[in-house]
């Protein structure tokens, strides 16, 4: 019943989406290769590898020093923290409520796959060069910790796709999976963190009256706007549904660094503002 409703909502174009006995079909939906989507979304944009060491304020007016590993210096006008979990360590971003969570995904690259993928929590479908892939676990990661293989993560990917699709799973063999383990970033409200770095010693020092619950502050009845890092902004914590969500958050950040309209309205621009957490906790007098 919940299947028909939302088949007959109209949420698609028509033809997009049917009801079947076994759920939601949709025929215009495939499989993606996350590698090939990211270099076709790069372009020929330039591709620098190194590591940034420190990021300061530079010389001239309204640019950021950043260093490298390699002992490079460059003058930036905007930079964007796109780097998961390690945005936290970033411009003093410990207060971006983000966490990292171990997903294991496996490929068996001799299994026969479904026609199509199949997706009710787990998932099982095509691999983009050959076999099956099946995913993907959840596992809580500390604080710096990296995610690893393990053949225990491969027996839950098969037993959880058993589940829903046991004609699949009923094939699998832990021994022939090939394996990889990666680390997710995600918030505590589960939507990305995505917009201009707030200036932590300003919240601090301004909103600290939300700890009392005041509703306003100063002569003018009212707290003052919001201070940011220049040209610094931050985009993480995608978590699960980061190939859907990072075109449009980059969007977000190209309008926000170059003065453009916004592609999303504003409500939804403040329920993905960096600075959200750092509100929550101190309205809960942290």
């Amino acid at each position: 019943m919940r299947f028909q409703k939302i088949a007959a909502g109209g949420l698609a174009p028509k033809d997009w989406l049917h009801c079947r006995d076994d759920g939601l079909f949709f025929p215009q939906a495939g499989i993606i290769d996350p590698k090939r989507y990211v270099d076709a979304l790069l372009g020929d944009a330039p591709v620098i590898r190194e590591r940034v060491i420190s990021v300061t304020c530079g010389d001239s007016a309204n640019t950021l020093d950043v260093k490298t590993d390699k002992d490079r210096y460059q003058d930036y006008k905007a930079i964007i923290f796109a780097n998961s979990v390690e945005a936290s360590r970033s411009v003093g971003g410990d207060a971006l409520g983000l966490s990292g969570v171990a997903g294991q995904i496996d490929i068996f690259p001799d299994a026969s796959p479904p026609d199509h993928g199949v997706a009710f929590g787990p998932y099982a479908g095509p691999a983009p060069a050959r076999g099956l892939v099946i995913g993907a676990t959840y596992e809580k990661l500390a604080s710096g910790a990296a995610a690893i293989v393990t053949a225990a993560a491969t027996a839950s990917n098969i037993k959880a796709v058993s589940e829903g699709a046991p004609d699949v799973a009923d094939r699998l063999e832990t021994s022939k999976a090939e394996s990889r383990a990666s680390v997710r970033c995600q918030t505590p409200d589960r939507l990305p963190v995505v917009g201009p770095m707030p200036d932590w010693a300003f919240f601090a020092e301004n909103y600290a009256g939300l700890t009392k619950g005041q509703r306003a502050q100063g002569r003018g009845g009212a707290y003052p706007p919001a201070r940011y890092q220049p040209g610094v902004f931050v985009l993480a914590g995608l978590g699960s549904r980061g190939l859907v969500t990072a075109p449009l958050c980059a969007e977000v950040i190209a309008s926000l660094a170059t003065g453009a309209p916004l592609p999303v309205a504003a409500d939804v621009a403040d329920a993905l503002h960096p600075a959200r957490f750092c509100i929550r906790a101190l309205k809960r007098g942290r």
